[in-house]
């Protein structure tokens, strides 16, 4: 299959709604704020109408998922979960890994919608085993245990890890998508162009693109990956386009991070 398909499959080419094109412009600035004239120039790069990015703006304040200061907005509440994920997925530094393994076993008889998105934003890397039951290598952090969940720490006795790991992670399928992902960023030019809006647009899809694939990075021990990891490879090529691409896009955007 050639690369223009197989990238429309990782949504490259999906058309964002106004928040989420927000979200992950404001995901990818740390600070992660901007004005709202810079974000009602990010939605009309899409073609959104600067009322409709407006109202977005709103309704996510209202949701609790920005807050505004005077005419600047800034990521709130969960959503700045989701970036601390996105950036550990970024950096890619899981700690050592002693063998043992992280469980997880929600003790909630009931929860509102709110609780499980919250839930399973704790539970980013994180694999679910079975119903409530959740699982990973005990290489990152784990939550606390508290009243809607429990967590414990174990060393598995009863399966192969890199078996188990590999029953459990789609792990050749991340895989071909970081090779897919890294041949993208390849056949780009090294620098673009303040005015090549196309270009702008389409350097945004495939870096938001690239982030949503390494949150979906489990971040497994070296022990338990196959050989020739992609993963690090994604990781230093995103960061040499990134750092061109966003210095560029601020400068269009009329905005710069402090």
């Amino acid at each position: 299959m050639t690369l223009a398909p197989r990238l429309a499959q990782l949504g490259i080419d999906r058309p964002l709604s106004a928040r989420s094109l927000l979200l992950s412009g404001l995901m990818g600035l740390h600070p992660p704020r901007m004005p709202a004239r810079s974000l009602v120039a990010l939605g009309a790069l899409f073609g959104i109408e600067e009322g409709t990015t407006r109202v977005a703006l709103s309704r996510m304040v209202s949701a609790g998922e920005l807050s505004r200061k005077g005419a600047t907005y800034s990521l709130a509440g969960p959503i700045l979960d989701r970036q601390v994920s996105q950036d550990l997925g970024r950096l890619g530094s899981a700690g050592d890994w002693d063998g043992m393994w992280w469980g997880v076993v929600v003790t909630a008889e009931r929860r509102d919608r709110a609780e499980r998105e919250t839930f399973r934003t704790t539970m980013s890397r994180f694999v679910e085993m079975r119903d409530g039951v959740w699982v990973r290598p005990s290489n990152l952090v784990a939550p606390e245990s508290n009243g809607r969940f429990m967590v414990w720490r174990a060393e598995l006795a009863t399966e192969d890890p890199a078996v188990l790991a590999g029953r459990l992670w789609d792990l050749p399928g991340w895989e071909a998508d970081a090779r897919l992902l890294c041949d993208a960023m390849a056949a780009k030019p090294d620098a673009v162009s303040v005015d090549d809006v196309a270009e702008l647009r389409d350097r945004f899809m495939l870096s938001a693109a690239i982030n949503r694939h390494l949150r979906a990075d489990p971040l497994l021990p070296a022990e338990l990956l196959p050989k020739d990891w992609p993963g690090p490879g994604l990781r230093h090529e995103f960061e040499r386009f990134y750092t061109d691409f966003i210095s560029t896009i601020l400068t269009y955007l009329g905005t710069e991070v402090s």
